[in-house]
């Protein structure tokens, strides 16, 4: 389907620049977008087993992070002045 719009050139402007940053032209990016948008085809959506396979993987490439201990959490923390 093609459809036209007519954007405002701040607007245009704006996705141009989003598009160039991802290395796409204006219209794969808004068409990427739109997709999304519309949510993912039940056909491509992984199963939770993959899901989960996926996150375990996400996980372990990841960097070790330093734990961080409780108390570095708590709103008194976050907002006191040194």
């Amino acid at each position: 389907m093609t459809l036209k719009i007519d954007l405002k050139p701040e607007i245009e402007a704006d996705l141009a620049a989003r598009a160039r940053t991802r290395g796409l032209s204006l219209g794969a990016y808004i068409q990427e977008m739109i997709e999304q948008l519309a949510g993912t085809p039940a056909g491509s959506r992984l199963g939770i087993d993959d899901w989960e396979e996926a996150f375990e993987q996400w996980i372990e490439s990841s960097p070790d992070v330093p734990h961080l201990p409780d108390e570095a959490l708590r709103r008194e923390s976050l907002y006191r002045r040194e």
